[in-house]
């Protein structure tokens, strides 16, 4: 007991001694591990365990104790620093500076007689540069030593303190070399696009050919959670209201990203996040010169929150969002022409230039803007689209206004209607002119998509009227407006207004009314009865690896398209159309074999190059049911183009509908030859699914690649009246043989010596029959003809009864209309048509009848006639009206010729069909198989049957001329013959350019209304 007594008194005095002595040493910072200590040999020899008495005398006696051992400062405190590197760099630096001042006095002052006061200017400047560098140089340098301590501090075991992301730095270490660099793509893209739209009036084409994100990963420099108070909405609020599975979390970090110090060398910088731009300077399409520019990160840093979607299934991850918390640092060096060269990002017009398209394409990410992935999609490689944007669609029609301002001196008002979204502002849709009319009858039925983003912006669908004129701008008649919101929620009811007009500011009213109409039609449920097994019935049964596997990620609605075709009852819906990417781009050799036997004319090589000079400058244009749609930017000169843009539109019937992706080369000083073009026949393509998502090959054009293309159909849950499903484009043919006069009362128009059948592209004739009683719309050996039809829901058929007249204008008599928007597609349609004297024949044709107005505006009733009439849907390639319009339009001249390259290439249509001139009117080669469609101003009933046979008379000659010219344009098409010479080329794209010049002119003269443009991926 005594030596336990003993024993504790010793212990308790030693720690008092020890309490004594630690007042005058420095503690360490961290706690000991008491449960891991070392035994000390001043206390314990290794057997005994009764203390020395030496040892213990010593330490009692804090006077004469040795001094303690003074812990080594930690090594994140005060990090050592590579000063070689720094040393190194500054040499560089300081020796390049020497050199620049030297030439610069040199040439200036030696060779030039200039003042000194430049050299010195120039002088000051360059220093300031030399400091700048020198700054940058220093930043990185530590940079790296602290990305140095931190790794090491990571492996240090035992160690505590504040959590840090060094381990989250040490995965991304390891992974960054490993990222696919085509993650990137999007993101170059954007900044291409922004490149692109901002570039000066010197450069007229940006791309970026290479991008590496090096071996230098980016640092987290903190990582935070966030509570529901410090996210604005809370966790609950959602990125897209159709996303409410699983829970949601919000984070926060910082991050950094130094260059690490390199040299000259191409390997050495090779390791930092780098990108080639070639910037084209010159004329665009006249002449230019790519300049390369290596653009390198030198740093980066920013803040940025970021949102994830959690659900239960795997990868368990699904929709992220985030955004900057304010704009990023950025500090980047651009080096043009080789990577030894000087930077010239201190230059003014250069820097400038690259930074604000940086800081702009930045700018899209930064709060309150944010960015959204869906980071499902990208961990099981998946980018398919299989949900529409579009909520649903607004049926608008336009019937009719009244009382309108006269805004001409004449009293009158030349007036259409456009529809827009009231903050958006941009016309979506327009009716046609009706001019000098203060009552005007359009009676036009328009279809607007409606996304969320007008809902959650609380649009308003603006109606407003406007006055045409031909040389100012046009004037406002009058607006309303009715809010998106109320529309969507009363869905599928049919709202009728009669809204008094007022101005650009609400409660500044205007004379006159409008009688509209509108409804909501959101999208139809996918029909479960018409499931089907998604496979395509053209593949092996045994082939499984060929069949689609739904990803578990897809939600029930996403998954149903892949294997529930569209419901042919519900014809009319919403279609997005996507193009990826194409690979094994390539032009077809023009050139010969040259004399040697080993070469093979019209080959490729086997070698298959990504960039080149040769490769072809890429762009795609989509075309609905004839119709030019959308347009992307150009990928210069690469066989493996990255777009993935798309769009979405109305489709009215699927069944019939049409989609040709057309890929064209844009060239300088040449016309835009096609490479290719993908033709796809929804009914055809969706007739397992409602969504597919392929590569396809190209046809029909001078070059050949594979194009992956997506497609997704919903059908909208309304069934429109048969009229309305038909196509814009076609031909209205007149299937009467007879038209009797048995149903005209006045003599006058009843022994009318001709009927002239007219639309706003051409017009034809129907002379008086034999026996004196009506007319004969027929040829000596055909039956009846066929008028060339744009814009169809809103042109009429005219018919004017004339009397011939050899020495002055003939005369009409009489007239009647028939609204092409009132008959069905392909479907013989009997239709009687009322007759009238009007007193104001301009305003007749113009406006549609109204019920109970017809008397009392339109003048004298003068009977009825009866005819049958067809309306034949889509192009005919020998109508001379469809090909004077093309002659008048660019964007339709390109729908006509993509449409030749699928007709050239089809083996149903034969040479002589193909090229068949409307004269002979034997046949027609026309889209969707439909039937002949002639429509040629003369008339052609003179013509007998001797003249017109296939090798004798003016007929026979004039086919074979006919065939011999389409031969030559076909020709030419292809570059071959006199067109693969570059010269004719060029001389083409002159003659071309001063045709269009012309029209330039003439255009300004028209009068049309504000109907949308083509929709460009880069406005």
């Amino acid at each position: 007991m005594a030596t336990a007594a003993t024993t504790t008194t010793t212990d308790q005095n030693r720690n008092s001694e020890d309490n004594d002595i630690g007042h005058r040493t420095i503690r360490p910072r961290h706690r000991r591990n008491t449960s891991a200590m070392e035994p000390d040999p001043r206390f314990y020899s290794g057997r005994n365990p009764v203390p020395r008495v030496e040892s213990f005398v010593q330490i009692c006696d804090a006077k004469y104790a040795p001094p303690p051992e003074i812990e080594k400062t930690h090594p994140e405190i005060h990090p050592p620093q590579a000063w070689h590197q720094f040393m190194e760099e500054l040499r560089n630096l300081t020796l390049k500076y020497i050199v620049f001042v030297m030439t610069t006095f040199i040439i200036l002052n030696g060779c030039l007689p200039l003042p000194y006061s430049i050299s010195i200017f120039i002088t000051i400047a360059g220093g300031l540069t030399w400091w700048r560098n020198v700054e940058s140089v220093w930043t990185d340098i530590i940079h790296n030593a602290q990305t140095t301590q931190g790794i090491d501090r990571m492996h240090i075991q035992g160690s505590e303190g504040n959590e840090s992301a060094e381990w989250l730095n040490g995965t991304i270490a390891k992974l960054w070399p490993q990222v696919n660099a085509d993650l990137f793509s999007s993101m170059v893209d954007l900044l291409e696009d922004v490149m692109q739209a901002s570039i000066p009036s010197i450069v007229n084409e940006v791309k970026v050919t290479n991008v590496g994100q090096g071996t230098n990963p980016i640092r987290i420099l903190s990582l935070r959670w966030l509570n529901e108070s410090e996210v604005p909405g809370g966790p609950t609020e959602r990125l897209n209201e159709q996303e409410e599975v699983g829970e949601w979390a919000a984070l926060e970090l910082t991050f950094a990203y130094r260059a690490s110090p390199s040299g000259s060398s191409a390997a050495s910088k090779a390791k930092n996040a780098n990108l080639l731009i070639h910037l084209t300077f010159g004329v665009k399409g006249v002449m230019g010169t790519p300049i390369p520019v290596w653009v390198e990160l030198r740093g980066c840093t920013g803040t940025c929150r970021v949102k994830i979607q959690l659900i239960p299934d795997p990868p368990f991850v699904k929709l992220a969002t985030f955004s900057f918390m304010g704009m990023p640092k950025i500090e980047i060096a651009a080096v043009p022409l080789n990577q030894r060269f000087f930077n010239v990002m201190n230059l003014p017009v250069i820097s400038d230039f690259i930074n604000s398209s940086i800081k702009t394409a930045a700018k899209e990410f930064v709060a309150p803007s944010n960015y959204t992935l869906d980071l499902s999609k990208i961990l099981v490689g998946e980018d398919t689209k299989k949900e529409l944007l579009a909520i649903g669609v607004l049926v608008v029609h336009i019937s009719c206004a009244e009382a309108i301002r006269a805004a001409d001196i004449n009293g009158k008002s030349d007036c259409y209607v456009t529809l827009s979204y009231s903050k958006y502002a941009k016309p979506l849709w327009s009716t046609r002119i009706i001019f000098g009319d203060l009552n005007p009858v359009w009676d036009e039925t328009a279809v607007l998509l409606v996304n969320a983003d007008e809902v959650k912006a609380s649009e308003k669908l603006s109606v407003t009227l406007w006055d045409s004129d031909r040389f100012t701008a046009d004037d406002i008649v009058g607006r309303t407006e009715v809010d998106v919101t109320e529309l969507v929620r009363n869905r599928g009811q049919l709202s009728k207004r009669r809204d008094r007009l007022q101005g650009f500011k609400d409660g500044h009213y205007m004379p006159g009314h409008i009688n509209w109409s509108v409804v909501f039609y959101g999208k139809r449920d996918m029909n479960q009865d018409l499931a089907t097994s998604g496979v395509d019935e053209r593949l092996p049964g045994d082939f499984e690896e060929f069949k689609s596997k739904n990803s578990k990620v897809d939600s029930e609605q996403e998954t149903r398209v892949s294997y529930i075709p569209p419901d042919p009852t519900f014809p009319a819906g919403i279609l997005s159309i996507q193009i990826h990417n194409i690979i094994a781009l390539e032009r077809h050799s023009t050139t010969g074999s040259k004399g040697r036997p080993a070469s093979r004319r019209g080959g490729s090589s086997n070698m298959e190059e990504e960039e080149a000079d040769n490769l072809p400058s890429a762009y795609c244009s989509i075309i609905l049911d004839q119709e030019k749609i959308y347009k992307t930017r150009v990928k210069p000169m690469t066989s493996k183009p990255f777009f993935n843009a798309g769009t979405e539109r109305f489709v009215r019937d699927f069944n019939a509908s049409t989609v040709l992706v057309v890929v064209s080369d844009s060239r300088m000083r040449e016309i835009d030859p096609i490479l290719g073009v993908v033709e796809f026949k929804l009914k055809d393509v969706l007739k397992n699914s409602s969504m597919i998502s392929r590569y396809y090959p190209m046809q029909g054009g001078i070059g050949y690649g594979k194009i992956r293309v997506s497609l997704l159909f919903r059908s909208i849950d309304a069934q429109l009246p048969r009229p309305l499903l038909g196509s814009s484009i076609g031909t209205i043919r007149i299937m009467s043989k007879h038209i009797s006069s048995a149903g005209i009362t006045d003599k006058e128009v009843r022994e009318a010596d001709y009927i002239t059948f007219q639309t706003p592209l051409v017009s034809k004739r129907a002379p008086q029959s034999e026996n004196d009683k009506g007319w004969s719309p027929i040829g000596s050996s055909r039956t009846g003809f066929g008028l060339g039809v744009r814009n169809r829901h809103s042109v009429p058929l005219i018919l004017y009864f004339r009397r011939d007249s050899k020495l002055r204008r003939d005369k009409t008599y009489a007239a009647a209309v028939l609204w092409l928007k009132d008959i069905p597609d392909e479907e013989d349609t009997t239709v009687k048509l009322d007759v009238y004297q009007p007193q104001d024949l301009d305003g007749f044709i113009q406006n549609c009848a109204v019920e109970g107005q017809v008397q009392k505006r339109w003048g004298k009733h003068v009977g009825q006639v009866e005819l049958v009439v067809r309306f034949h849907r889509g192009l005919a390639m020998n109508s001379r009206a469809h090909l004077r319009a093309a002659e008048e339009e660019k964007d339709f001249a390109d729908v006509l010729e993509a449409q030749q390259c699928i007709t050239r290439d089809d083996p149903n249509v034969t040479d002589s069909s193909a090229s068949s001139d409307s004269e002979a009117g034997t046949g027609s080669s026309r889209v969707d198989g439909a039937g002949g469609g002639e429509d040629d101003d003369e008339d052609t009933s003179g013509v007998s049957s001797d003249e017109g046979g296939e090798t004798g008379g003016i007929g026979g000659l004039k086919r074979r001329f006919s065939n011999k010219r389409d031969m030559q344009r076909e020709l030419h098409r292809r570059e071959r013959g006199v067109m693969q010479w570059k010269g004719a080329r060029t001389l083409a794209w002159v003659g071309k350019g001063v045709k269009d010049a012309g029209k330039g002119v003439k255009g300004h003269f028209k009068m049309e209304p504000r109907r949308p443009n083509v929709e460009t991926e880069v406005p």
